[in-house]
C-alpha cells in the first residue's frame, strides 16, 4: 500500500484556484498516460524498504495486546503486470495489486491485561508469509488547512491466498497451531492497522517535507498546495501557490500582478505543468525588493566607451535600481519582460543617473532537457538627461538592444538546459502559450539509478 501512495507523491513532487491573496503559480497535471513511470517508482520503493527494520508498533485487541518489534521485511515481490492504477473523478486513485508475495521476521510481546495490570505472557521471534496476496486500494490525496498534502484512505480490501508462520522456541510449534487465526486477523483487521498505523506515519512524513525549493542565491519558491486537489477519470491536478521570494525580504502578495490560473486543456501526455504570469513577477517583485544591483561597463573600444559616457556610463562598476518592479506578460505570442530602472555610476558620481526602460520579447520551446529560441526582440531606450547624451542616445539604444539578442542567442545556443534532476529526461516536450500562463507538456524517462535516488530523498524535511 505504502508503494501506491508513495508512486502518487512522486510525480506531485517532482515538479515541483484561488483567491488573490493566495493564488495558483502552478498547477501540475499528471495522467493516466504516466503508469507506467507510477509502477517503476512504486518497485523501486518497495526495494528500498526491503531488509531494512521498520519502527516499533503496539497492537490491541480486547484485552489482549501485542507489540510488534523489529519488524524487517526480508522478500518482497509484486509483478507490475499485476499492478493497475485509475484514475476516480472527484475521489482520488484506485490501485489494485494481484499475486503479491512477501516474509518477514519481527519480534512480538503479547500481554494480557486484568484491571489495571498488564501481565506479559510471550516474547518470540516469529517469520511470517503470505502468497497469492491480492488488494484493492483507494487513495484520496487531499490539501489540509495550512497548504500541505495530506492522505486519506477511504477503502481498503486485502487478502492473502495462503499465511506461512513459524514461531521460535521450544512452544513455537504450538504457537504455529495459530496459523488458521493469524490467517483470519490477516484477511479482516490488516485494512484496520493500514489505516490506524501507517497511514498517520505517511502523513506524518508529509508534514515533514517542506514546502520550500532553493532556486539560486537566496531565492526560493513557495510550493505548497492553494486549493483542492481534483481528479477526473484521465488525470490528476495539483495546484501550488508558486510564490517566488528572497529570504529575509517581505511582499504585498496583493501587489504582484497574478495572470489568469493555469488550464489544462489535453490529457495526451503523461505530465502538464502550467506556470501562470504570478511566478515570474513575484520573482521580478523579489528582486526589486532586493534592492540596487551591480553591474560593470566593461573597457570595449574608445569610442565606444566615450559615447557611453556621454551618457553617464563610464568604464567601471555601475549601480542599477529598479524605479519599479519589472512587469512580466504572457500571451500567445511568446512572453514579455518590461522593465524600468536608473543607473548611477559609482566611478563618476557627479555624473546625472540614467534613466532607460527596456521590453523583451521571447518565445521559447522545449527539446528533451534544453531550451530552443523561436524569437526575440529588444526595444530598450535610454533617456540621459543632458544635451550631449540625448544626441548620442539613438546609438546607444542600437547597441543595447544588439547587446541584449546577442547575449540570449549566445545563452540559448550555449544549451540553456531545464533543471530537471539528473536521471530524468523528458521526452516529446512542448510549451503552449497561452494569456496569462503558459503550459509545458511532455512525457518522463527515469533511469533506474534516479528511481532509486528519488525513493532515498523522498521526505527528507529541508530548511531556508
Amino acid at each position: 500500500m505504502a508503494s501506491c501512495v508513495f508512486s502518487l507523491l512522486f510525480l506531485i513532487f517532482l515538479f515541483p484556484t484561488i483567491a488573490a491573496a493566495n493564488p495558483t503559480g502552478l498547477k501540475v497535471r499528471v495522467t493516466d498516460k504516466a503508469q507506467n513511470v507510477l509502477k517503476d517508482v512504486g518497485l523501486a520503493f518497495v526495494e528500498e524498504v526491503v531488509n531494512r527494520p521498520l519502527p516499533d508498533f503496539p497492537w490491541k485487541w480486547g484485552f489482549l495486546s501485542a507489540t510488534i518489534k523489529r519488524l524487517t521485511i526480508t522478500h518482497l515481490h509484486a509483478d507490475p503486470g499485476q499492478m493497475v492504477l485509475r484514475f476516480q473523478k472527484n475521489s482520488g486513485l484506485h490501485f489494485t495489486i494481484r499475486n503479491l508475495y512477501f516474509k518477514v521476521e519481527l519480534e512480538r510481546s503479547i500481554a494480557v491485561h486484568i484491571l489495571w495490570t498488564k501481565f506479559k505472557v510471550d516474547t518470540r521471534r516469529v517469520v511470517f508469509g503470505g502468497e497469492g496476496v491480492s488488494a484493492t486500494i483507494g487513495v484520496n490525496p487531499y490539501r489540509k488547512g495550512n497548504g500541505r498534502l495530506n492522505v486519506a484512505i477511504p477503502y481498503c480490501h486485502i487478502r492473502a491466498d495462503h499465511i506461512h508462520m513459524r514461531h521460535s522456541g521450544i512452544l513455537g510449534p504450538i504457537w504455529d497451531l495459530l496459523r488458521p487465526l493469524a490467517h483470519y486477523l490477516f484477511n479482516t483487521r490488516l485494512c484496520s492497522a493500514i489505516q490506524r498505523i501507517i497511514l498517520p506515519n505517511i502523513n506524518t512524513m508529509l508534514a515533514g517535507v517542506s514546502t520550500t525549493l532553493k532556486l539560486h542565491d537566496g531565492y526560493y519558491i513557495d510550493y505548497s498546495l492553494s486549493g483542492d486537489i481534483r481528479t477526473t477519470f484521465f488525470s490528476l491536478d495539483v495546484p501550488f501557490r508558486g510564490l517566488v521570494f528572497r529570504q529575509g525580504v517581505t511582499m504585498d502578495i496583493k501587489s504582484i500582478k497574478t495572470g489568469t490560473e493555469p488550464v489544462f486543456k489535453e490529457n495526451y501526455k503523461m505530465a502538464y505543468v502550467g506556470i501562470s504570469e504570478f511566478v515570474f513577477n513575484s520573482a521580478a517583485m523579489s528582486l526589486y525588493r532586493s534592492g540596487p544591483l551591480k553591474l560593470q561597463i566593461p573597457q570595449i573600444d574608445p569610442s565606444t566607451n566615450r559615447i557611453l559616457e556621454t551618457v553617464g556610463l563610464p568604464v567601471g562598476p555601475v549601480k542599477v535600481k529598479l524605479t519599479k518592479p519589472p512587469i512580466v506578460s504572457i500571451r500567445q505570442s511568446g512572453l514579455t519582460v518590461y522593465v524600468k530602472a536608473r543607473a548611477q555610476s559609482l566611478v563618476k558620481q557627479r555624473l546625472t543617473p540614467l534613466p532607460l526602460t527596456c521590453q523583451v520579447d521571447l518565445k521559447v520551446n522545449i527539446r528533451g532537457k534544453h531550451l530552443d529560441l523561436l524569437s526575440k526582440d529588444a526595444k530598450c531606450k535610454v533617456q540621459p538627461q543632458t544635451f550631449g547624451g540625448k544626441l548620442v542616445a539613438p546609438l546607444v539604444n542600437i547597441g543595447l538592444n544588439r547587446k541584449i539578442t546577442d547575449d540570449l542567442m549566445r545563452y540559448f545556443d550555449e544549451g540553456l538546459v531545464v533543471p530537471l534532476p539528473k536521471g530524468v529526461f523528458l521526452t516529446q516536450g512542448n510549451i503552449d502559450y497561452q494569456n496569462g500562463f503558459l503550459v509545458i507538456g511532455g512525457n518522463l524517462k527515469l533511469t533506474p539509478a534516479e528511481r532509486k535516488n528519488v525513493v532515498r530523498g523522498f521526505g527528507k524535511k529541508t530548511e531556508l
